[in-house]
């Protein structure tokens, strides 16, 4: 259902010609190292973001991902950078993949330690201060959070 969502969410930023200029596809080597770097399994519609964008950017937002200098980019929209600093600063767990800034303070982030019998696992929106007990979960994959974030983003 995951990849159905994804999938739904690219077709409607293709048809708004919403998509940003770049690809930087990932390949699976990439994939698995970032995996391995990180110690999680990525749910199987991220994985395909990877692979067919690296990094996805429509209008206003940024999906952390791999860009063309490669998984462990110092900085940016690297998800590796992004995870492996709110890692250290104990904002978010070590099952997490930071994915998106707020833009206001907390991230989203996938719980990869909760992935599902289908391959996809929960969005949670997790405060600056990485207070669990705080997160909302805003999705159950990442392809549905895709999809309600390119939906918010072409009606406003």
């Amino acid at each position: 259902m995951g990849i159905d969502l994804y999938q739904q969410a690219v077709l409607k930023l293709e048809e708004a010609d919403a998509l940003g200029p770049l690809r930087f596809p990932a390949t699976e080597e990439d994939i698995n190292s970032l995996e391995g770097l990180l110690n999680v399994t990525l749910p199987a519609s991220y994985r395909l973001m990877l692979q067919e964008f690296g990094i996805l950017m429509f209008p206003g937002q940024t999906i952390y991902g791999i860009g063309k200098s490669g998984v462990q980019t110092k900085g940016g929209s690297g998800v590796f950078f992004q995870t492996s600093v709110a890692r250290e600063r104990g904002q978010i767990s070590q099952t997490m993949v930071r994915i998106m800034s707020s833009g206001y303070g907390p991230e989203f982030c996938i719980e990869c330690g909760q992935i599902a019998a289908d391959g996809e696992a929960p969005v949670y929106l997790v405060p600056a201060d990485g207070d669990m007990k705080n997160a909302t979960k805003e999705a159950d994959s990442f392809g549905e959070f895709l999809l309600n974030e390119v939906t918010a983003v072409l009606t406003d």
